[in-house]
Parts: C-alpha cells; sequence; structure tokens
C-alpha cells in the first residue's frame, strides 16, 4: 500500500512539472468572477470621474517568500481599442483595503488619462490574478474575468453607429453610462430628440413657461414642448417613465425634423401602407410613412412597421417598444439624412 501511494505521489509531481505556470495558478481558485463596472460622478478628487469595479474572488491567496500575488485589472477605451493595463495591487493590499466581505471585493479604478472622458466612450475592464516568484519573475496566472463595461453599452451590431452618436454629439446626459439595449422612456426620446434639434440647428430654444405639467419640471421636455416636438399624454401630464413604442418615435422625430426644416417637402405620395396600417393609430399615419421614406424606422422584413402593442401578450413582450440603442440609430440616420 505504501509504494501505491508513493507511486501515485512521483506520478502528481511528475504532472505539477508538466503543467504551465498559468495552470498551476488557475488551479488555486484565484481566477476572479462577476465582474461589474458601475459609473462614479465627476468631483473635486475626480475631474473625470472613475470606474467602481466590484468582482468577486473565492480564493485570493496572500503573498508569501516564495509566491508574490498580484491582481491585474486592464482597461479598453472604444470598441476595438487595444487592452492595456491599469492597476496591478498586491493580493495583501486587495484583501486588507478592497474586500467587502469574503471574496467580494470592489476597486476604484480612476479615470487618468490626459483628455477629458465623457462618460460616453464604451470603457471596458478584466481582471486576473497574477502570480510572481521570490524573483518577481512570472510564475502563473489565472483565466481573465467576464468583460464589464462602462459608457456606451450596447449590441455588439449597433456599436458602429454609436460610436458615431457619440462623435456627433448626440447622446443625451440622461443616456451617459446607461445600458443601452434597455427599452427606452418618453423623458429620454424626448431629451434625444430636443439634442438632435440643438446639434443640427445650433439653436437653444427657451422652455416653455408656465409649465403645463404636474409630473415633470425637466426643462429640456419644456424646450421640446415649446418647440412642438412633444405632446403630453394629457393635458396636465407628460407621463416621462412611460415606454415609447415605434409609432410615437416616428412622430417625435417627424416633428424635429420639420422644427429644423420648416419649409422642406414632406410628401408621402406614393409611400404604400403598412401590412399592418390598421393598427398605427391616425395621428401617426404620416410620421410613419415619412420616416421610412428616409430608410431612419423602418418595417421587419415582412414589412409590418409594428407601431404598438396591441395585445396584452405583445405588451408583456415588449412589441412595439424602442430600445436605446435603436433609438440613438434613428438619431444618427435622422442627421445624416437632413
Amino acid at each position: 500500500m505504501f509504494k501505491k501511494v508513493k507511486y501515485l505521489l512521483l506520478i502528481f509531481a511528475l504532472l505539477l512539472t508538466l503543467l504551465p505556470p498559468a495552470a498551476l495558478a488557475a488551479s488555486s481558485g484565484t481566477a476572479p468572477y462577476d465582474l461589474q463596472a458601475s459609473l462614479i460622478d465627476p468631483d473635486e478628487t475626480r475631474p473625470h470621474g472613475s470606474a467602481l469595479l466590484t468582482f468577486k474572488i473565492d480564493n485570493l491567496p496572500r503573498s508569501d517568500a516564495t509566491k508574490n500575488w498580484y491582481v491585474y485589472i486592464e482597461k479598453k477605451v472604444g470598441a476595438d481599442g487595444p487592452w492595456y493595463k491599469a492597476n496591478e495591487v498586491s493580493s495583501d493590499e486587495f484583501l486588507d483595503y478592497y474586500q467587502t466581505s469574503t471574496g467580494v471585493f470592489q476597486f476604484e479604478q480612476l479615470w487618468v488619462e490626459d483628455y477629458a472622458w465623457d462618460g460616453r466612450t464604451l470603457v471596458s475592464f478584466r481582471v486576473k490574478a497574477i502570480l510572481y516568484d521570490e524573483t518577481f519573475s512570472f510564475a502563473g496566472e489565472s483565466a481573465w474575468s467576464n468583460t464589464a463595461s462602462v459608457g456606451v453599452q450596447g449590441s455588439s451590431w449597433a456599436l458602429p453607429e454609436l460610436q458615431k452618436a457619440m462623435e456627433y454629439g448626440l447622446i443625451p446626459d440622461i443616456l451617459a453610462g446607461k445600458d443601452l439595449t434597455q427599452p427606452i422612456t418618453r423623458e429620454e426620446f424626448c431629451e434625444l430628440a430636443l439634442l438632435l434639434y440643438e446639434k443640427t440647428t445650433d439653436k437653444t430654444p427657451a422652455p416653455v413657461s408656465p409649465n403645463p405639467f404636474t409630473d415633470t419640471t425637466n426643462p429640456r421636455i419644456l424646450k421640446a414642448f415649446a418647440l412642438g416636438i412633444t405632446q403630453g399624454t394629457s393635458a396636465t401630464t407628460f407621463t416621462p417613465n412611460k415606454l415609447i413604442n415605434r409609432q410615437e418615435c416616428a412622430t417625435m422625430l417627424f416633428r424635429t425634423i420639420k422644427a429644423i426644416a420648416p419649409s422642406a417637402d414632406y410628401s408621402i405620395a406614393g409611400v404604400p401602407d403598412f401590412p399592418d396600417q390598421k393598427d398605427i393609430d391616425s395621428w401617426a399615419a404620416e410620421s410613419t410613412k415619412y420616416m421610412s421614406k428616409l430608410g431612419i424606422i423602418k418595417g421587419d422584413d415582412k414589412g409590418y412597421f409594428m407601431p404598438k402593442a396591441t395585445t396584452t401578450g405583445q405588451e408583456a413582450s415588449g412589441y412595439g417598444t424602442a430600445t436605446r440603442e435603436a433609438a440613438l440609430l434613428m438619431s444618427v440616420r435622422t442627421y445624416d439624412a437632413i
């Protein structure tokens, strides 16, 4: 029995010598996971803001005479930018100062680049643990964590046009740092439409006075109302947090274009009805056809416009609503078209 155990130990030792250093480090349960990133607003000590990183490491070791463990953070600016080192901090420091509960760490990654970050540029992070030997020569590393981002957070297919939205200055402050894959509200879309007007005309309108609404004091909503870009849901309410549907998006953008170029040709002659034309409210019929004519808001592959939910099942599934990224793409296409 003793010989058998000794033989197994020899085999195990041989396997360890064959394993690459990276595998040795990864096998000890040091891989970070569940990485999340959130924005911290600028202040006196953070002139460009920063990102709060939260992640988990089940068994982050402390360093000793022969092993030196570090937490290594990389950053990437933009969708296609290169990864580069942002921070490398000893595991002892992480355990002593950044552990909020067992195995859970929070670390503020200060934005220290030599240009101001506007809060919209996509900035991504990833984390791993690195092992050095007693001479501080590389001895292994864990797997990377998942990637977490702040700034423009959208679907991969939308990122090229979202980057254009950032370059054009069409992302309103209300959407800075938000998940753009989520549905957009009336307030958010209203601010987006007003910003499109301001960037296109280089004008700053005055808000309507007195305020007709009892549920908002947002001056940008009141400016858009004064321009005729938006209306309320009643004579006294705007319902800012209500999700906006596709026919409302088309109508608000149509009114925005009219405010920008009131004497342009807005004919929809020859534009055919959509297969679901009956579901489009009469007040949105002209807007939906004109925006489709410009190619700004298109139907699906069968031509359906999907203006709004008409059944409880459609309401539950989000049918006919617009996401924040889709709304920004509409704004970019409108900017390019006018």
